[in-house]
């Protein structure tokens, strides 16, 4: 977005008389310097988010990842706007294997705040 924000202003300026850089889009749209600095930032910028998004999948995954890969992992059903997937057993075992550590980290966050609450309340009957 910010190079596209950057071309724009190139090509305003252009036309805006009170320009530093009147004049100069032509010569800078004819480098061919100006074009290969464009795709290596925007194919650099694309590949380290291809980067982050592929270790995120693989060592921090959500509930949604999870079920896009068990909806992935149905070859040949082919899941469609209010289609049905078979889901298994071992389907249900496997989410509720993945949701213990989720459940366990809400429980500790529950308690901690109603410990800080409890606290709260002590301090108010103290008073």
């Amino acid at each position: 977005m910010s190079i596209f924000v950057y071309i724009l202003y190139v090509w305003f300026s252009h036309f805006w008389e009170q320009s530093l850089v009147r004049y100069s889009v032509v010569q800078l749209h004819q480098s061919p310097l100006f074009w290969l600095s464009i795709m290596l930032v925007g194919g650099t910028a694309f590949c380290g988010d291809m980067a982050i998004e592929f270790f995120r999948m693989h060592y921090f995954k959500n509930a949604s990842d999870y079920v896009r890969e068990l909806l992935e992992s149905k070859e040949g059903m082919h899941v469609e706007s209010g289609g049905n997937v078979e889901i298994t057993d071992t389907d249900i075992e496997e989410l509720k294997a993945f949701m213990v550590p989720i459940n366990k980290h809400y429980r500790d966050k529950d308690k901690r705040r109603e410990a800080r609450l409890q606290k709260k309340r002590n301090a108010m009957v103290a008073i």
